[in-house]
C-alpha cells in the first residue's frame, strides 16, 4: 500500500515537471520564417559565388539578394573570365523606415526582423542579423536563394550568412 502511494506521488511530480519543461521550452521556441525566391537562374557549373549583398529594389518594394557567380578559379589558357550577376527577389519583406528594419512575418503572424539598414530609407547598408542566412542554392548550374531567419538570434557569431548550397532547395521546403 505505501509502495503504491509512493509511485502515484512520483507520478505527480513527474507529470507536473514534464508540464513545467514543456512550457518552458514552448517559450524558449524561436520564431523564424523561410522565404524561397520565386526567381530562378542559370550559371555555369564551374563557378563561385563571388560577391553577395542585400539590395532593395524600389518599384517591386522587395528585399532582394544580389548575387555575382565567377569561373575565377578555373580560368586559364582557352578559358576566359566569367562573371554573372543575379538577383533574388524576397516576397513578403517590407521596410519601416522608423525602425530602418526589413520584416518578414512567419506562420503565426508575428514579426520577424531579417535585416537592418544604415538609413530611414531602405537602399543604405543593408545588413542581415544574426540569426538571418541566405542560401544560394546551385544544382547542375541552376541558381535558387533561400532566405531564413530565426529570433532570437542563435548564440552563435554570423562571420558570413551568405552560404553557397551545392544543392537544391528540397531541404527547406518542408518548413
Amino acid at each position: 500500500m505505501i509502495v503504491n502511494k509512493h509511485l502515484s506521488m512520483n507520478g505527480s511530480l513527474m507529470g507536473l515537471a514534464l508540464l513545467v519543461l514543456t512550457s518552458a521550452a514552448s517559450s524558449l521556441r524561436a520564431d523564424s520564417v523561410t522565404i524561397i525566391s520565386p526567381d530562378k537562374a542559370e550559371t555555369y557549373a564551374y563557378s563561385r559565388m563571388a560577391r553577395s549583398k542585400f539590395v532593395w529594389l524600389a518599384k517591386a518594394r522587395a528585399l532582394s539578394a544580389d548575387v555575382t557567380f565567377s569561373n575565377d578559379q578555373y580560368t586559364g589558357v582557352g578559358e576566359p573570365l566569367r562573371r554573372e550577376t543575379f538577383l533574388f527577389k524576397f516576397p513578403g519583406v517590407t521596410f519601416d523606415p522608423a525602425t530602418k528594419q526589413f520584416v518578414a512575418q512567419d506562420k503565426a503572424g508575428k514579426n520577424v526582423v531579417v535585416a537592418t539598414s544604415g538609413s530611414s530609407s531602405p537602399g543604405g547598408n543593408i545588413k542581415p542579423l544574426a540569426g538571418t542566412h541566405v542560401y544560394i542554392c546551385k544544382h547542375r548550374g541552376e541558381l535558387r536563394a533561400v532566405l531564413t531567419a530565426t529570433v532570437p538570434a542563435p548564440n552563435t557569431e554570423n562571420p558570413n550568412p551568405w552560404i553557397q548550397w551545392d544543392g537544391g532547395i528540397e531541404r527547406f521546403t518542408d518548413r
